[in-house]
């Protein structure tokens, strides 16, 4: 994490709420909230592919509950988010 940013956020931790979503607001409005703070957001994201991360997560699920999933699932996930009639 850049100094600058470090201060910024010590800065704020003492800051009541409305404080905060006024400085939000105000370097939203000045493009600052996308300056390096987004570079910084940038920097930290993950270079690991997507499909692995999902592979990895999809590991950690219990066979019993893949099982659980209805074969037919995608073809009605209507059926089985709001209880409409399956297709």
């Amino acid at each position: 994490m850049t100094e600058r940013v470090a201060n910024t956020l010590e800065l704020v931790k003492d800051m009541r709420s409305d404080e905060r979503l006024e400085l939000i607001r105000l370097m939203k409005d000045n493009n600052l909230i996308y300056g390096e703070l987004r570079k910084e957001a940038i920097h930290n994201v993950t270079e690991r592919p997507i499909e692995e991360i999902l592979m990895e997560l999809a590991s950690q699920i219990p066979e019993e509950d893949w099982d659980a999933i209805p074969n037919d699932l995608s073809e009605n996930l209507d059926h089985y988010l709001y209880g409409i009639d399956k297709r």
